[in-house]
C-alpha cells in the first residue's frame, strides 16, 4: 500500500532562528539514499534569507537536514548540520554553491555529504559524529587554488554498481566556461572500498563536455586519484554525440557493470527552456551512446516544465523510471518504452506536480512535493501500462485520504511539519 510521510523540519532551528513557516523558503530533497539496514535517508538543504521578508534584516541562514526513515517509512531520526553549511559556504570562494550537495553511503556504512567541489564530509551511520573529511581549504584567489582543492577531494556523487565498484561523478571548474565547479567527469572506481578511510582510484571514461575554460583545462593533472585516457579528457563526450547548448549533467546511474544511464540537459534560459533538447542516454564503458530513450515528447512532455530532471532505476525489474508534469514513463534496460501513463485524468491530476526523488532497492518509487513538504512512496509495479496505472491510482487515493490526517497528527503549520523527536545537531 502507498505511504505518505512528512519531510520534517527540525523544530529547534525554527524557534532559535525565528523562521517564518508561512514564508516561501527553499526546502526540498536533493538526494535520497538507503543504508544497509534499508533505512531511507533524505538530504534537504534549507536556506532562509531574512531580507526577502524584512528589508531591514540582512541575515541569512542555511543548514543541511537529513531525515531518516525506517523501512516502513516511520520516522527514525533527524539531523541538522548548520556548521557544515557555514564551512562550505565560507570556503566556496565563488567556486560552488552550498545548495549543490549530494549523499553517498560508503562501504564502511559511514555517510558522506558531498559538494560540486568534490568534497566528502563523512558522518557515522547514526549521524552522531563527523568522522572524516575529504577536502582542503584554498585561498580564494590563490594561483594553485584548484590544485589544493582537487588533490584532497573525492567526487560530487557516487552510485554503487553492485560489485563493490562505484559509478562516480566529479565536478570540474571551468566547465562550459563557468568558473564554478560543475558535474562533468564520469568515472568508475577500481573496486577498492569507498569509505571515510579509503579513497579508491577512479578511471574517467567519458564526460559531458570537453569545453573547459582557459587555464582551468590544466587541472586534470591535479586529481591524484583519477586516471584519464592519455592524460587528457576522454575523446568520446556526451556533447560530441548529442546536440545540446552548454549541456549540464543530470545524473549518471549504473544499469550494470558495462552500461550506464546518463541524463544531460540544455542550458536553462531565462525566457524558458520548454521545447529545448535533452537526452536520456545509455552508454557503454567507452562513453559511446548505445541508445537514447525515446517516447518523451520534446515540447508537450518537456522535463524543463517545473524542472522534472530526476530518473530512477528499479534493478529488480530492470526498468528505468521517469516522471514529469505530463506523464509517468517506464523503459527497459534496452531503452524501449514499456509503459506510459498521462496525468490528464481527474483521478491522476493531483500527482502531476510531484517530483520523482528516488527508487528504493525493493522498487518502491518515492515522490516528493516541494510546497507540501511530503514524501509519497508508491508500491513497486511491473513494467506494463495497466500495472503502472493501478499503482498511480492507488497512490492518488492514499494522497487524498491521508494528507489531511497527517496535517492533524503532526500539527502542520503552513504545510511544514516539525519533527516529533529529538534532533541530532552539528551546529
Amino acid at each position: 500500500m502507498p505511504t505518505l510521510v512528512p519531510l520534517f523540519i527540525p523544530g529547534p532551528i525554527v524557534t532559535e532562528r525565528g523562521l517564518r513557516l508561512d514564508a516561501d523558503f527553499t526546502y526540498e530533497p536533493v538526494k535520497l539514499a538507503w543504508d544497509s539496514r534499508g533505512r531511507l535517508l533524505a538530504l534537504t538543504p534549507l536556506f532562509y534569507n531574512y531580507y526577502r521578508y524584512d528589508n531591514n534584516d540582512t541575515r541569512h541562514f542555511g543548514t543541511y537536514v537529513v531525515n531518516a526513515y525506517e523501512r516502513d517509512l516511520s520516522p527514525a531520526f533527524i539531523v541538522e548540520t548548520s556548521k557544515l553549511w557555514d564551512e562550505i559556504d565560507e570556503e566556496s570562494g565563488f567556486r560552488w554553491s552550498p545548495m549543490d550537495v549530494s549523499l553517498v553511503v560508503g562501504a564502511d556504512e559511514n555517510i558522506a555529504i558531498t559538494t560540486h567541489g568534490n568534497h566528502a564530509f563523512f558522518f557515522d551511520p547514526e549521524f552522531d559524529r563527523r568522522v572524516r573529511d575529504w577536502h582542503a581549504i584554498a585561498p580564494r584567489f590563490a594561483a594553485d587554488g584548484l590544485a589544493i582543492i582537487n588533490s584532497a577531494s573525492f567526487a560530487c556523487d557516487a552510485e554503487p554498481i553492485g560489485d563493490g565498484r562505484f559509478l562516480c561523478v566529479l565536478g570540474l571548474a571551468g566547465t562550459n566556461g563557468d568558473s564554478r565547479y560543475a558535474p562533468n567527469l564520469i568515472c568508475i572506481s577500481d573496486g577498492s572500498p569507498l569509505s571515510s578511510e579509503s579513497r579508491p582510484m577512479l578511471d574517467c571514461f567519458t564526460c559531458i563536455t570537453s569545453y573547459i575554460r582557459g587555464y582551468e583545462s590544466q587541472q586534470l593533472r591535479t586529481y591524484p586519484h583519477v586516471r584519464f585516457p592519455g592524460d587528457d579528457l576522454p575523446a568520446i563526450t556526451i556533447d560530441s554525440q548529442v546536440k545540446l547548448h552548454f549541456p549540464w549533467l543530470g545524473q549518471a546511474l549504473p544499469l550494470d557493470g558495462e552500461r550506464f544511464l546518463i541524463t544531460a540537459f540544455h542550458k536553462l534560459m531565462k525566457s524558458g527552456t520548454k521545447g529545448m533538447p535533452f537526452t536520456f542516454a545509455i552508454v557503454d564503458r567507452t562513453g559511446k551512446i548505445l541508445v537514447q530513450l525515446s517516447g518523451i515528447d520534446q515540447k508537450e512532455e518537456s522535463p524543463y516544465v517545473e524542472h522534472h530532471y530526476r530518473v530512477g532505476i528499479d534493478r529488480a525489474r530492470s526498468t528505468i523510471l521517469y516522471k514529469n508534469k505530463a506523464c509517468f514513463f517506464v523503459f527497459d534496460f534496452a531503452g524501449a518504452l514499456r509503459a506510459k501513463v498521462s496525468f490528464d485524468s481527474t483521478e491522476l491530476k493531483p500527482l502531476a506536480a510531484w517530483h520523482l526523488s528516488g527508487v528504493a532497492p525493493d522498487g518502491r518509487v518515492i515522490l516528493s512535493h516541494k510546497k507540501q513538504h511530503l514524501l509519497l512512496a508508491i508500491d513497486a509495479f511491473d513494467p506494463a501500462e495497466g500495472a503502472l496505472r493501478e499503482a498511480l491510482c492507488s497512490a492518488a487515493n492514499v494522497l487524498k485520504k491521508e494528507r489531511a490526517l497527517l496535517k492533524k497528527r503532526f500539527a502542520a503549520r503552513d504545510a511544514h511539519y516539525l519533527h516529533p523527536g529529538p534532533v541530532k545537531r552539528h551546529s
